[in-house]
């Protein structure tokens, strides 16, 4: 048996936005999914992992190829032999109604985690079981008699089909069986495919009315008798899973997604990108488990690996890790133009999708300091000057420059409709390409003669404001006004128009608005006190939602939401930030990377359910009690002056509820609550006690 949707939708998500991205030296760059890792750093996982069951949200049940069976609950791997002692070794299992199966020796087992027992299942105990598959709330197996159908509520047995099976697969259609020479399907008697027995099957799926079967030789498509195509010649495939986004295959090589072109498949691999954060951790892909709604866990020979459903459309750029002395100099800028995304760091520009998927990259011979998009042109800044490249080829455009724009250092290159504006530390020119007009304002353009340009909203007919080092500057009709100082606000980091002619800034002070029409003093919104360095934000409906230092957060009609699934390993604490956020996309880019995340799907975490809390591992006197999910109620016998630790499940998704818990037996009625995960409870008496 292979492990299938046997579970609710695991609604869990991102955990992380931000990620370490420096480019590689070649300009060889490749997309990537986004994974979350869950590395095997117990001895409880020793051997591959065959098989898995996802139990609700509530954790996964392993079992590996010698055996042996083993619980995660988000934190750690627990070993069911260190529960229950003298476990034989387990062929397969399953859950239903949160019950665990066991299959030993060819008898169906259950694990009763109330009591901690292993028990044979008497009503079954008839049969000799080669395979097990959940059916709903039922269990279908394969024996050395038919194949038969459990009810195991009512404890009664359903023969099904007299075919003697070593496998049963489970598809969207039904049930596939395996004779060990042939495929069958159940439901019609019809046999799907005839193969030697010398080359054993590992997994089957259907797709487009394709047959997909694996074994120790790759992958075959079957349509009707035929092969159509094969894959995987040289690698052993282990796992066939379907989900929304295409078919997922596992080898010992790696893991592939393909999606059905016309009447073929075309797989790309989605581990071939250098190891970060959120590349998807080891090599050999060995078991799936998938929720309801396509969320999946894949088990390799490094750890478990999640892919949620939710955030398949996130996109991201992954890069390898840069040598040498500028190796932390990271990105240097971040610009939209064109129906594509420009990206550069130390002296290459890559562009990129609006997926963020690599089209074409070029490596100057100068560090780029900061890029614009105007005129059908990409302009590069440097600190030896001005350049212009085509934005489909990146090859150089004109060198038809004004001498002034030739050697200076620039720090940062601004656009409105019209012109690029360039700061060098400051000083600002104004150019315009369409007549090769310059205008140098020296310093003179703000009152301390001190100020750097950091931001630029162009307003038409209001003007044109910029967000600088020492507040915000309207520049209208030829001269620079000033209209809010530092001291109110900071330093201007960003500048976005909203409704009603309000300005939105992103300072250095914290997040404010501002009436255009209106003399009176700006608006504070949010600060930098309580969720971290603010670094960009975008209102819509009422709404702001902001990314800081320490994750995405949403405040609406003055009350905050957090989503802590997309919570950060941000370290750096660099001004090197790029940030676009729109009624339909977010993109942000920085010294720790570069992603896209539709609206949509951020509107999708924000409305994610809490997550329930449970009771994982019991341990009394610091021996093993109690493993899985036992429910709301835990009993605990004790003896007297002893403890009691309860691990509380971490599953890594979404937010979780706290535990409210009242410790029966203990002589008090008070009720407790907490968001700990790990309770202890000291000198207790003798007798029962349940939470």
């Amino acid at each position: 048996m292979r492990s299938r949707s046997r579970s609710p939708i695991l609604t869990c998500c991102l955990a992380v936005l931000f990620f370490l991205i420096v480019l590689l030296p070649s300009s060889k760059l490749f997309a990537s999914p986004f994974f979350l890792q869950f590395p095997f750093n117990d001895a409880a996982i020793s051997h591959p992992v065959k098989t898995m069951a996802y139990i609700e949200e509530n954790g996964i049940w392993l079992l590996d190829d010698a055996g042996q069976v083993s619980f995660y609950d988000g934190t750690y791997i627990q070993s069911l032999s260190d529960f229950v002692p003298d476990v034989p070794p387990v062929s397969d299992l399953g859950v239903v109604d949160n019950t665990l199966l066991l299959l030993i020796d060819k008898k169906l087992h259950l694990y009763d985690m109330a009591s901690g027992e292993v028990t044979v299942s008497y009503f079954a105990s008839g049969l000799d079981i080669n395979d097990i598959e959940v059916w709903s709330n039922d269990l279908l197996v394969a024996s050395t008699t038919g194949v038969y159908r459990l009810d195991l509520r009512n404890e009664r047995v359903e023969h099904v089909h007299d075919a003697v099976l070593a496998r049963i697969y489970r598809v969207d259609s039904g049930f596939i069986g395996d004779t060990g020479s042939q495929l069958i399907e159940l439901n019609s008697g019809k046999t799907l495919y005839r193969y030697s027995g010398t080359q054993p099957i590992s997994d089957v799926e259907v797709w487009d009315n394709k047959l997909l079967v694996g074994n120790n030789g790759g992958i075959h498509v079957i349509r009707g008798d035929t092969i159509t195509q094969s894959f995987f010649r040289d690698e052993r495939v282990f796992a066939i899973e379907k989900t929304g986004e295409g078919i997922w295959v596992g080898t010992d090589a790696g893991i592939y997604l393909a999606k059905s072109e016309g009447e073929e498949l075309h797989f790309a691999q989605m581990n071939k990108t250098s190891i970060d954060t959120f590349s998807f951790l080891g090599k050999k892909v060995t078991a799936f488990a998938k929720g309801l709604e396509g969320d999946m866990w894949i088990a390799s020979e490094n750890g478990l690996n999640y892919r949620s459903s939710i955030l398949s459309g996130l996109h991201r750029l992954p890069v390898g890790h840069l040598n040498g002395e500028m190796a932390d100099a990271g990105v240097s800028s971040f610009i939209n133009g064109y129906g594509n995304f420009y990206i550069s760091a130390r002296n290459k520009l890559v562009k990129l999708s609006n997926t963020l998927e690599p089209i074409k990259a070029k490596t100057f011979n100068f560090s780029i300091q900061s890029l614009a998009a105007l005129e059908n042109t990409i302009w590069v800044a440097s600190a030896s000057g001005l350049y212009a490249y085509h934005p489909d080829s990146l090859e150089k455009q004109s060198d038809a420059l004004p001498e002034a724009l030739r050697n200076i250092p620039i720090d940062k290159l601004l656009a409105d409709s019209h012109s690029l504006w360039i700061s060098s530390e400051n000083r600002i020119l104004r150019y315009w390409p369409k007549t090769q007009t310059l205008i140098d304002f020296d310093t003179w353009w703000s009152d301390s003669q001190e100020a750097r340009l950091l931001s630029l909203l162009d307003l038409d007919e209001d003007g044109i404001w910029l967000g600088t080092t020492h507040g915000l500057i309207r520049y209208f009709d030829g001269s620079f006004n000033n209209v809010l100082s530092h001291e109110e606000m900071g330093a201007v980091k960003a500048l976005s128009v909203g409704s009603n002619d309000l300005i939105w800034m992103v300072a250095s002070q914290g997040v404010y608005r501002y009436a255009i029409d209106d003399k009176a003093k700006p608006v504070q919104v949010l600060d930098h006190s309580e969720n971290g360095r603010i670094l960009c934000a975008s209102t819509q409906n009422n709404a702001i939602t902001y990314i800081t230092t320490k994750g995405v957060f949403r405040n609406h009609r003055g009350q905050t939401l957090k989503q802590s699934v997309l919570t950060t390993h941000l370290t750096s604490q660099s001004v090197r930030y790029f940030c676009d956020m729109s009624a339909q996309a977010t993109y942000f880019a920085g010294d720790l990377g570069a992603f896209y995340l539709s609206t949509e799907t951020l509107n999708k975490l924000f409305n994610l359910p809490l997550r329930p809390s449970f009771v994982s591992t019991v341990y009394v006197d610091k021996q093993p009690y109690r493993l899985g999910p036992v429910g709301e109620s835990v009993v605990v016998s004790m003896p007297a002056k002893s403890t009691a630790t309860i691990d509380i499940s971490q599953m890594p998704f979404n937010v979780r509820e706290g535990v409210t818990y009242q410790l029966l037996g203990s002589g008090s009625d008070t009720w407790h609550t907490t968001k700990d995960n790990h309770l202890v409870f000291s000198a207790l008496d003798s007798g029962d006690y349940s939470s």
